[in-house]
């Protein structure tokens, strides 16, 4: 195997603009330069939100580049290749650049990076320098980094191509121009967007094969690639200035959710994700309905590799309004003219998702408020699984989102019935991941988010056989992650009764036994103390023997 090692700032990063955080891997360009070169290639992503090629920060001098950079040598070795994309951050206008130093100083990279190889006694990898893409024109007037840079910062961005280009032939190096390939977004004139970091790796790609650094892939053997997919919700900008609400689907070359690569968008959202013939062609005449790494496409565009699939299902504020057949009103256990507290059956939905678009809790509520002539935008605080019955809140406005968000300003308790005899009262302590073999499923992962369940052994309970006994459980959560409750109690050998994916089932029931029951909480408003709790559904098991 051949390590790549790029090395550089935000754009190597992956830096979303939107967001503020980071891009998924298969949209990064040294991420999608993996899914391209295979596994005969490990390219390592070092980048680093800020990152300068010599000037330092005093604020945060460690993410001067070189101070690194042998380090980073160090934990990789041997490297096969060095991709170098720097310069950037060096343009700020409180640094006072001068594209001599910033170019010199990458001059020093080249040097270290041979140094080490001979020390080390290690082949000498080869240097692709890449000169970093060009600010754009609103990098000092409409970016929201403007403060930091200014038109000569922007005059500077274009002076160092040539700089850098003289230095690659200087020292017998690689180069490639960034901006010969790609621009930076028109959003902030200083990142690359999800197009143009798939330009970048494809330039990087199609450069490195042309200059006999790799060999060059067979398009069959591409094409022939199972296609890995992730789902995740996703708020997108709109050119209103209103957000929209929809999925981005992440392409790969492996995962647990495949299709054959080259799939039509429409055979994708048809035949993989359920999406009626209906749904699709309101999608094709939707502004903005269908985008593929950014760019509208229509349903027969193809789907490869790295792609970045988006669809835009509606605008944030009208998200909620199919009220789908529901005529009947949510089992509400408290409102006023900020919340809505109801009580939410097992085997309902609580939001929209694929196969899931008009017979949710949501489009429930949302109905309820039409036919109560009430305008408010649905907005879900915390929410429950399927399976899961209990206290939902939705609050009607964003300023009481925001509170009940916030901290720990509501006390939950759940009842559940596990499986076996648990001590009178215990914690379970167990981080929890995604499970990454089973698309949903979550599991115990020393490396994962902290969690910690609380519970109160309130009865045990017998079954229909002598050999049978529940526990009758109260439980509060330290911590919130998904599928919590299930997991720990399916890892110390006791999964709730009826829990199909943690637990084998019982009885033939379908869904595991867990009711959020009460929840207590200070009004966001009023400051007065509100305690809700929600009656157990008709069909929990052994009516008599559970406790108020």
């Amino acid at each position: 195997m051949k390590t790549i090692l790029c090395y550089g700032d935000s754009n190597t990063y992956g830096y979303d603009t939107h967001t503020g955080k980071r891009f998924d891997k298969a949209i990064r360009w040294p991420g999608r330069l993996q899914l391209i070169l295979g596994d005969e290639y490990a390219v390592i992503e070092e980048g680093c939100n800020g990152r300068t090629a010599c000037y330092t920060d005093e604020e945060e001098p460690w993410k001067m580049g070189f101070s690194s950079f042998t380090a980073i040598l160090n934990s990789h070795k041997p490297v096969d290749l060095v991709i170098l994309m720097l310069g950037t951050n060096d343009l700020k206008k409180k640094f006072d650049p001068d594209p001599a130093e910033i170019t010199a100083a990458m001059g020093t990279y080249i040097a270290e990076t041979r140094r080490f190889s001979k020390v080390k006694n290690l082949p000498e990898p080869q240097i692709l320098l890449i000169a970093p893409p060009q600010l754009g024109h609103g990098i000092f007037t409409t970016s929201s980094f403007s403060d930091s840079f200014n038109d000569r910062s922007r005059e500077l961005s274009r002076i160092l191509d040539e700089n850098y280009k003289k230095l690659a032939e200087e020292t017998g190096i690689l180069f490639l121009d960034a901006s010969d390939y790609t621009d930076v977004s028109s959003e902030d004139s200083l990142h690359l967007d999800i197009e143009g970091h798939r330009l970048l790796s494809d330039a990087v790609y199609e450069f490195l094969c042309e200059a006999g650094v790799i060999p060059k892939k067979e398009k069959e053997t591409m094409e022939e690639r199972q296609l890995a997919y992730k789902m995740r919700e996703h708020l997108f900008a709109g050119p209103d200035g209103r957000d929209r609400l929809g999925l981005r689907f992440v392409f790969s070359a492996a995962g647990s959710r495949t299709v054959p690569a080259g799939t039509s968008v429409g055979t994708f959202l048809k035949d993989y994700q359920h999406f009626s013939k209906r749904q699709i062609s309101s999608l094709k005449f939707r502004e903005d309905g269908i985008r593929v790494n950014g760019i509208m496409r229509r349903v027969t565009w193809s789907l490869h590799p790295g792609d970045v699939l988006e669809i835009v299902l509606k605008s944030a504020g009208s998200l909620y309004l199919d009220h789908g057949t529901f005529t009947k009103p949510p089992e509400i256990l408290y409102e006023d003219s900020e919340l809505l507290i109801v009580n939410k059956p097992s085997g309902m939905v609580c939001h929209p998702s694929p196969g899931h678009y008009a017979d949710t809790l949501a489009n429930q509520a949302a109905a309820y408020a039409a036919r109560s002539n009430e305008n408010w935008t649905i907005r879900l605080v915390g929410r429950l699984d399927k399976d899961t019955s209990g206290i939902v809140f939705f609050a009607k406005n964003s300023e009481t989102a925001a509170r009940l968000s916030s901290g720990r300003s509501v006390e939950k308790e759940y009842r559940a019935i596990a499986c076996g005899t648990l001590p009178p009262a215990g914690s379970i302590c167990a981080s929890i991941a995604p499970d990454d073999s089973i698309l949903g499923k979550m599991k115990i992962d020393p490396a994962g988010k902290q969690a910690e369940t609380v519970y109160e052994t309130i009865a045990v309970i017998k079954g229909e056989s002598l050999v049978d006994e529940y526990s009758f459980l109260k439980i509060r959560l330290i911590h919130g992650r998904t599928h919590q409750i299930r997991l720990h109690f399916a890892s110390i050998g006791h999964p709730l009764l009826g829990d199909t994916m943690y637990g084998n089932g019982s009885k033939g029931e379908t869904h595991a036994f867990l009711h959020c029951r009460s929840a207590k909480f200070l009004h966001p408003f009023t400051g007065e103390e509100i305690y809700v709790e929600a009656p157990f559904p008709a069909d929990w098991p052994f009516p008599d023997s559970l406790p108020v």
